[in-house]
């Protein structure tokens, strides 16, 4: 599961998880998918800090760009 994956299921457990609490949370089990649920949502905040992404549904690349080549060839002696 990558981490895109486990934002979305991180997303859907915690919907399931609301679900239940809007229904009187029966048999007691809100609790447990909140809490899985804020499982994927570590492991994809996880994924994206590895990737350098500032959000764990952009799936590759830095999180601002840097310098365009355009800029760097206008200025040569500038350092970034």
């Amino acid at each position: 599961m990558n981490g895109p994956s486990h934002y979305v299921k991180g997303e859907e457990l915690a919907e399931h998880a609301e679900d239940l609490i809007k229904q009187g949370d029966p048999d007691g089990l809100a609790p447990v998918w909140a809490a899985l649920a804020h499982v994927h949502a570590t492991l994809a905040e996880a994924a994206a800090a590895a990737l350098g992404t500032s959000h764990p549904m952009r799936s590759s690349g830095p999180a601002s760009p840097g310098p365009s080549t355009a800029t760097s060839a206008r200025n040569p002696g500038t350092r970034h």
